[in-house]
């Protein structure tokens, strides 16, 4: 989540990194662990 809301996901690849990140999330039973760094990000990172 981190690397897709700083932009250090080239343009041509956020769509596979997004969908990376569904599944993550979907197979830990839509718990996230973005750890302390990862949650101001989190609003913007979950539209």
């Amino acid at each position: 989540m981190l690397a897709l809301s700083i932009g250090l996901v080239p343009a041509e690849r956020r769509a596979a990194a997004g969908k990376q990140l569904a599944d993550n999330v979907a197979a830990h039973g839509y718990h996230l662990s973005i750890g302390f760094l990862g949650t101001p990000d989190l609003p913007p990172g979950a539209q």
